[in-house]
């Protein structure tokens, strides 16, 4: 198994912050991580040299598979505007592709009633639609698409009626063996996002079992199953023992990459020695 975490930038959202985040980094046993295209505003950006960015970050050392692309929420079709990002996805994907990048994440999109209940069926047919040309550029590029599973709740908003709100694991696998069907079995897979699956209340054990050979990458990140917190290994509730059962059982041997927030204060102590916590905690799954 291989291990990983999420660039963040330190502070606001600039490549000296990005490459501080690094600095402490290669203080820890960390060897790899992942890039989060949310973070990195700047490489969307005409005239930016992207080319002297990537030759930057190399010079690091640090190993590089997963990269999240760009993402609005909530991603409902025909009742939000998560397809206004469109263009920066696909320009994610070159991104990604530059970067040496084995998989890239997307958020699908979820149809719902007028009650906003989620409607599964109708939602894994608009996205086999939707998805097809990401997915077919993808595999021109070499880059697997890992499509991550919702959350089946307001997004860090209580006030919002959203309560079933997906996409789920099972509309997921529908829509992976759709694309796969006409792209190959490398151009799509499931990614696998831990605290997402524990807000939803789902069995992680359970839900590995039904994906199968489909997972493709994993986004590790604990809560107490209330919202989406991004918390370290073991500072929730989430069933790390399902989760490890299911990924034994299923033949993972992928690489298992945290998705972690990190309050400001961080930073002021020392930034290291937390890190390292975080390192201890993922492998300890």
């Amino acid at each position: 198994m291989r291990y990983s975490t999420m660039i963040r930038c330190v502070g606001g959202k600039t490549p000296e912050n990005f490459f501080a985040f690094l600095d402490y980094l290669r203080e820890t046993p960390f060897t790899a991580v992942n890039l989060s295209f949310n973070d990195t505003p700047w490489l969307f950006e005409d005239g930016f040299d992207v080319g002297g960015f990537i030759r930057r970050f190399r010079a690091y050392g640090f190993g590089l598979r997963f990269a999240h692309g760009p993402m609005a929420y909530p991603a409902l079709f025909d009742r939000s505007p998560f397809r206004a990002i469109d263009g920066r996805v696909l320009k994610g994907l070159d991104l990604a592709a530059a970067f040496g990048v084995a998989a890239y994440t997307i958020h699908p999109g979820s149809v719902v009633d007028d009650g906003l209940v989620y409607d599964r069926e109708a939602s894994a047919e608009r996205n086999v639609a939707y998805l097809r040309p990401f997915v077919a550029k993808a595999a021109e590029l070499g880059v697997t698409v890992g499509l991550e599973n919702g959350i089946n709740q307001p997004w860090d908003d209580p006030e919002l009626p959203l309560r079933q709100i997906s996409p789920d694991f099972d509309e997921l696998i529908t829509v992976v063996d759709a694309l796969r069907d006409e792209f190959g079995r490398d151009a799509v897979g499931v990614c696998f996002d831990t605290g997402h699956c524990h807000i939803a209340g789902l069995d992680p054990y359970r839900e590995l079992k039904k994906i199968g050979g489909r997972l493709c990458m994993t986004h590790v990140h604990d809560n107490d199953g209330d919202r989406d917190r991004h918390l370290p290994v073991g500072e929730g509730t989430f069933d790390w023992g399902g989760f490890r059962r299911g990924l034994a059982e299923i033949g993972y041997d992928g690489e298992l990459s945290l998705e972690l927030y990190y309050e400001s204060e961080i930073w002021e102590g020392d930034a290291a020695a937390y890190l390292t916590k975080t390192y201890r905690g993922l492998r300890g799954i």
